[in-house]
């Protein structure tokens, strides 16, 4: 192997590979020879009883890879590929042309909704796999899996860790071990790909590239929700809409958790453009009593009401569930949210409001005589499919927030509010009371019991504080 030195060797990796190649079929005369690399490359025993009496032993595929600067396998694929045994690289030219915004109504498949309205052609760069035997899934097997990730976000209502990005892998691939190392690669690949909602340039989108970006950052998650919403309303004919509220204002804890389950259609009006939104009750309002603090015990009992009415829902009927209720302090977990997907068969079909953002809620805030009969009497609560009494929900309200979605054309449909900020406000608050008083009270305080009792109490709030802060 004295063909060059290393000061000649070229600086391009493909013509360095040239040359190895070129340098092995000198040295073996032809392709029979060159299965002495197989199962490490390691020379079969004639050919050491020959290389003793040879006056020079022929080269290792390892010792010409080193020479040459190449990685070893990559010179034994090709070396494969020149006897025939060839593995084609994959290459994917992604080209999108999206209809212009005047034909977007136009849009009639359900999973469509995930590759939303573009306004001008937009071609995305071309993909360069590995080779195909190397890789755990297919191009089109990743673009599927894509495509789930995108489903599974909205119905979660926030970014989960990178780390349970392959728990959205379908049950037909989920044998296939994967590790950190390739969410991270599989994440490099699809870096401009949308992770959460796929909207127009009027709104930035949740790139894979800009994940930890957009993590816990529920204001501009809701900018994406709300066109994603919008853009789903206008196709769909019937959805419902699940809501827990909460009478409670800015630095105030509630109570009482109300839940409300709304059965909406959408029809085409025959006299006026603006389509007409007829809603009906689900079901009754639901209403429990909360025991302060426990939140998981609120998440809990949330959860339970939520997969009970899901059991009135038809998912092959209906179009769309939306979830409204969950805040920065109370959500559910990210396998929470995949197990009640599956269990009820709404990949797709759910979309949840990104956490502490208002959506109904926020027409029911100002209701005085509502807030009221929660906050003192739940039996004067009554509802239309009660007969009786005066309905403390008008649900012409509801109707009218829905109908400047759908007809609203700017890219914000409506002003949003967003508790977070009042929420951190009343955390800081409370630290600062509980920096001032930690000390007096852990003097005043003889029983041991109640000393520790005091301490997990206030190790609970900072690690709230902790998580909002992050």
């Amino acid at each position: 192997m004295e063909t060059f030195s290393e000061k000649e060797l070229p600086i391009g990796k493909e013509e360095r590979i040239k040359l190895a190649l070129a340098f092995i079929r000198e040295q073996y005369g032809n392709k029979e020879h060159t299965a002495s690399f197989d199962k490490d490359n390691q020379p079969n025993p004639n050919e050491l009883k020959l290389a003793k009496t040879e006056k020079k032993r022929k080269s290792t595929i390892r010792q010409i890879a080193l020479y040459f600067q190449i990685p070893k396998s990559t010179l034994y694929d090709r070396m494969k590929a020149d006897q025939g045994q060839k593995r084609q690289r994959t290459v994917v030219n992604r080209s999108r042309v999206i209809p212009p915004a005047t034909e977007s109504k136009q849009y009639t498949d359900v999973d469509d909704e995930l590759q939303a309205i573009q306004l001008v052609e937009r071609q995305d760069p071309a993909k360069v796999y590995a080779h195909t035997s190397q890789m755990k899934f297919s191009p089109e097997e990743e673009s599927a899996i894509v495509h789930d990730i995108q489903r599974y976000m909205l119905a979660y209502g926030n970014l989960p860790l990178i780390s349970n990005l392959k728990d959205c892998i379908s049950n037909a691939t989920s044998a296939v071990p994967l590790g950190n190392k390739w969410i991270s690669s599989f994440i490099r690949r699809h870096a401009e790909e949308s992770i959460y909602g796929n909207t127009d340039n009027r709104v930035a989108n949740a790139k894979f590239k800009d994940f930890k970006q957009w993590k816990n950052r529920f204001g501009r998650l809701y900018d994406v929700f709300l066109l994603q919403f919008q853009l789903k309303m206008k196709k769909c004919s019937q959805f419902q809409y699940i809501c827990r509220y909460t009478p409670n204002g800015p630095g105030t804890v509630s109570t009482k958790m109300m839940i409300i389950a709304l059965d909406v259609k959408v029809r085409q009006s025959e006299v006026h453009s603006e389509n007409e939104v007829q809603i009906s009750w689900l079901c009754e309002p639901r209403i429990a009593e909360l025991n302060l603090p426990a939140t998981n015990e609120t998440n809990e009992l949330f959860l339970q009401h939520f997969t009970s009415i899901l059991e009135l829902v038809d998912v092959n009927t209906t179009d769309l569930v939306i979830l409204e209720g969950f805040t920065p302090t109370e959500h559910w977990d990210w396998s929470q949210c995949l197990q009640i997907v599956e269990q009820h068969n709404l990949k797709g079909k759910l979309f949840t409001v990104p956490w502490g953002n208002r959506l109904l809620s926020e027409s029911l805030k100002n209701n005085l005589k509502l807030n009221d009969a929660l906050a003192n009497n739940l039996q004067d609560i009554q509802t239309p499919t009660a007969g009786v009494g005066t309905p403390l929900i008008d649900l012409a309200v509801v109707s009218d927030v829905l109908k400047e979605i759908i007809s609203t054309p700017s890219s914000l449909p409506l002003t949003h509010t967003n508790d977070s900020v009042a929420q951190k406000e009343a955390i800081r608050q409370l630290m600062q009371s509980i920096s001032d008083n930690e000390s007096r009270l852990y003097r005043e305080i003889q029983d041991p019991a109640s000393r520790v009792t005091l301490c997990n109490i206030f190790n609970q709030v900072r690690s709230i504080d902790k998580s909002m802060s992050t």
